[in-house]
């Protein structure tokens, strides 16, 4: 048996919609001639019955009063009183914990301080329920998870002093959101470098089979850093 679940919000209320395809066949392979009801429960809870149901044809049904979070519903089909096999669905209802920030840039702004900036969470959350981005704020750590400010309620932080360094080097910062519901995992910014930069034409011979300078690469899926062994 085919089933989903997905939510909806009407009236500051949510409610879940479960589909369905009635089985067309029996546990055994064969055909089917017809279905009494199929009966849609949240653990021992009657949510809704389908009433002499076509074989192989899609239903839905709302639940107007799930839990707040995860809701698991069975669905069973009925010939007379022989019972079906159970079909379950997993679904997330209501207000989510925000997914991780996106977009999360470190500016340099030149006189020493720097600015970062994020997007808007989005209104799916970390187990696919909704988030109000009206009711989320945004905190700021250091790469090594030192909290610098919490209670952001914008998309943007201005960092008034980086320090600098006498030699290349870089800083990046962290970024969550928060809501009623929790925090999101961090997510990292872009990289700002730090320090004199590298004289070119660059060249770096990797004697010993290590790194002689300083040097960064980044891309949109990784940042590489080397260390000169000293």
């Amino acid at each position: 048996m085919w089933r989903y679940c997905r939510y909806s919000r009407q009236q500051r209320r949510f409610r879940a919609r479960i589909t369905f395809v009635a089985p067309s066949v029996t546990v055994g392979g064969d055909a089917l001639g017809s279905i009494s009801r199929i009966v849609v429960k949240s653990d021992d809870r009657i949510v809704a019955t389908v009433d002499t149901p076509q074989p192989g044809v899609a239903y839905s049904v709302d639940d107007k009063e799930p839990a707040d979070g995860f809701n698991i519903y069975t669905i069973v089909a009925y010939a007379g009183e022989l019972v079906g096999a159970q079909a379950s669905v997993r679904c997330y209802v209501g207000t989510d914990i925000p997914a991780p920030v996106s977009g999360i840039e470190l500016i340099d702004n030149g006189d020493g301080s720097a600015t970062l900036r994020w997007e808007s969470v989005a209104i799916v959350g970390e187990n696919g329920g909704y988030v109000n981005s009206d009711e989320v704020t945004y905190s700021v750590y250091t790469s090594s998870n030192d909290i610098v400010e919490s209670g952001i309620s914008g998309l943007s932080y201005e960092i008034p002093s980086v320090e600098q360094t006498p030699v290349p080097s870089s800083v990046i910062y962290r970024v969550t959101a928060s809501n009623s519901k929790g925090e999101s995992a961090k997510n990292r910014s872009s990289v700002m470098l730090l320090g004199p930069s590298a004289e070119l034409p660059f060249a770096d011979s990797f004697a010993g089979g290590t790194p002689v300078q300083h040097w960064f690469l980044e891309s949109p899926t990784a940042f590489i850093h080397s260390v000169p062994l000293l």
